[in-house]
């Protein structure tokens, strides 16, 4: 966890999560990063991404991946990737 916290005790819940999947998220990773890099970058923070998912409604996600660019290029490499399996490029078995 990150010691981020005791300088934003203010903060909410939600937001907490993303500071701490920021924490460890690719933000440092260079722009031009492979997809599949980026992933295996991000691997360990996808079960918090997830559950900060579960505890958002649309306008709060949106709301904090307009504040976090790194929480923003997350959410917008796994909307490509679940866009890639719906549309049968990525083959997932089943």
């Amino acid at each position: 966890m990150s010691n981020v916290h005791r300088f934003l005790p203010k903060l909410t819940l939600n937001r907490r999560f993303a500071i701490d999947l920021l924490d460890g998220v690719g933000v440092t990773a260079p722009p031009r990063t492979h997809t599949l890099e980026f992933l295996a970058a991000v691997a360990p923070q996808l079960p918090l991404f997830h559950r900060l998912m579960e505890l958002c409604n649309k306008n709060e996600m949106n709301g904090l991946c307009a504040e976090y660019t790194g929480l923003y290029r997350l959410a917008k490499t796994m909307e490509r990737v679940a866009a890639s399996i719906r549309s049968g490029a990525i083959l997932v078995r089943r």
